[in-house]
């Protein structure tokens, strides 16, 4: 719907979408179906915009990273048996030992919506920190 809805002004600027997606909407992941579902019809969504709203001068891109320590992340650790562990276990799912900040995933975003990024359209940017390199290792 925010796509949608935004599109007149985003014709009328020449802008473009960015979609949050998921890493787990391309590679999957255990007992969340829907989560894995809903980040897939993101990604599906993205590259159909992309080809619809390129004649009208709209990039649509996907933005999906592996873990990111958010609210989220905080709050789903608290429900689990050791908040600590859990949180190092996601941690240690990337190569450089840590989930991703939100500001490091704000700068990816920030860089689609450049001018700098002005030939990519279609596409899913995962900056996962190198947790699909070696997945279920």
């Amino acid at each position: 719907m925010g796509c949608k809805f935004a599109l007149p002004e985003l014709i009328k600027t020449r802008g473009s979408i960015i979609n949050m997606s998921s890493k787990v909407g391309e590679i999957g992941q255990q007992a969340a179906p829907a989560y894995v579902a809903s980040k897939a019809g993101q990604i599906g969504l993205t590259k159909a915009l992309a080809i619809d709203l390129a004649p009208l001068g709209v990039r649509v891109n996907a933005v999906a990273p592996a873990g990111v320590m958010t609210p989220l992340m905080e709050e789903w650790a608290q429900s689990q048996y050791d908040p600590s562990a859990a949180l190092r276990m996601v941690d240690s799912w990337h190569l450089p030992g840590r989930m991703a900040t939100i500001e490091e995933i704000g700068e990816v975003c920030a860089f689609l919506a450049s001018d700098e990024a002005s030939f990519i359209t279609g596409q899913v940017i995962c900056p996962d920190g190198g947790a699909a390199l070696g997945y279920r290792r």
